[in-house]
């Protein structure tokens, strides 16, 4: 009986999380002779380590790395993950943790810019198979033709033994290749995260609240010095860590409104009929959430009302635009059961980081170039983006609530005390009060 309890309440008696990765993605998770190494693996190692939890790595191929995800053979993927709105509609993704680029790689010297047409005219590309990469390649280079690799560390020997003109990876994997690669061009910029099960927000949450601790910034700052990784904010950005972080999951949030737009469109009546964007109900469901959630992170109502009110105005230009178009293949998910679901996880999470991040002090000018930034490729006008921007530059903490007390509060509620708050057990509102 007393094994039983102590299982209960220990948490070395718990079930290791599982970890999802692929061992072929350097420098995020490499094997050699067996052996798991790189960037995701310390992080993961240090995330549970920190939660008192024991890890188990789960190996899993690119092509299968969804099906293995939405069957549940792992509880989170950790191995380089890039941030796309069809994975956030599938199913959380954490913070970024690192960021990515993209290219075209050859074998040096660059050829003749007449031998790289911008559509890979000619070109015989090779990428790994059912990644982003291969998704970019296709998008980006839509005349060249693709030879799909499983496996992914085959692709420099193919382009040094002259098998393919070129491959397609990012400048992180490209560090680790011989010499006489070079990069002839650059495809894109992608944020990396980590990709939790479905149905696994908490999971999701209790990552984000290490990622975003001081602890956490501190060892992942640490392991991306190591593995030779950038932050997760675009290069020159004047934007403090928090204040990226709340751009990002605006980001984020807007760009699964072409996916709401396509799942309206195929949801219409008769088939074919104009969808209809203006959803009064759920309009104000989302303002009776958004008063919620501001008093629960400690941040003051109107004007975290304004920014969920210019959220909507943009959201229903981008789904205005997309609907006045017809997009052949278009992904198609599910309204209620996939894509709302995944707004909500985003805005409880844009409330968390906005309680970190204000009042934010990098002004709106600048907050709005980084939006235009990372949804470069969004139905976004640059009116839209400067009203967004404006809202977020007006978001206030509590009257009486310093910054980050909502997390503050969450640590408090574990048991310990910490100074400026007597009860342990306060919740995050009080905790607001209180100072």
């Amino acid at each position: 009986m007393a094994a039983i309890l102590c299982c209960h309440l220990s948490a070395a008696c718990a079930a290791p999380v599982r970890i999802g990765t692929s061992g072929d993605y350097p420098p995020f998770s490499m094997s050699d002779a067996g052996e798991l190494r790189g960037f995701e693996i310390d992080a993961a190692q240090a995330w549970a380590g920190a939660r008192g939890h024991d890890v188990q790595f789960v190996r899993f191929r690119w092509p299968d790395l969804e099906a293995d995800l939405r069957a549940g053979r792992f509880d989170v993927a950790m191995s380089g993950v890039t941030v796309r709105a069809e994975r956030s509609a599938r199913s959380p993704m954490s913070v970024a943790v690192t960021r990515a680029e993209a290219g075209l790689y050859v074998r040096a010297p660059l050829p003749r810019p007449s031998r790289l047409s911008p559509e890979g005219r000619g070109l015989h590309v090779a990428v790994n198979r059912g990644g982003h990469l291969e998704r970019l390649a296709r998008a980006r280079l839509p005349e060249a033709t693709l030879q799909l690799v499983s496996d992914n560390r085959a692709l420099p020997d193919l382009l040094q033994r002259g098998a393919v003109d070129a491959i397609v990876a990012d400048g992180a994997e490209a560090a680790s290749f011989p010499p006489g690669i070079v990069r002839a061009r650059r495809l894109g910029s992608d944020r990396k995260a980590w990709w939790a099960a479905p149905g696994r927000p908490e999971l999701v949450a209790q990552m984000n609240r290490w990622a975003s601790s001081h602890e956490g910034r501190r060892r992942i700052a640490r392991l991306r010095q190591r593995w030779g990784l950038p932050s997760p904010k675009p290069a020159g950005s004047v934007l403090s860590a928090a204040e990226d972080q709340v751009v990002d999951f605006v980001a984020r949030r807007l760009a699964l409104m072409p996916l709401v737009a396509e799942a309206k469109r195929a949801a219409s009546t008769p088939p074919g009929a104009v969808a209809a964007v203006l959803a009064p109900a759920r309009e104000a469901e989302i303002r009776q959430r958004a008063r919620t959630r501001a008093r629960a992170n400690g941040l003051e109502d109107d004007g975290f009302l304004a920014l969920v009110e210019a959220q909507m105005a943009t959201a229903r230009r981008v789904q205005e635009r997309v609907l006045a178009t017809e997009v052949a293949g278009a992904s198609v998910f599910s309204l209620d059961g996939e894509l709302r679901p995944a707004i909500d996880v985003l805005d409880d999470e844009l409330a968390r980081a906005l309680a970190e991040a204000v009042p934010m002090t990098s002004g709106a000018p600048a907050l709005r170039e980084a939006l235009a930034q990372e949804t470069a490729g969004l139905a976004a006008a640059q009116p839209e983006l400067a009203g967004l921007a404006q809202a977020l530059a007006g978001v206030r903490p509590a009257v009486g609530c310093r910054r980050g007390c909502r997390a503050q509060a969450i640590r408090f509620s574990s048991g310990g005390r910490r100074r400026g708050i007597s009860n342990p057990r306060v919740a995050p509102d009080q905790a607001c009060a209180l100072r």
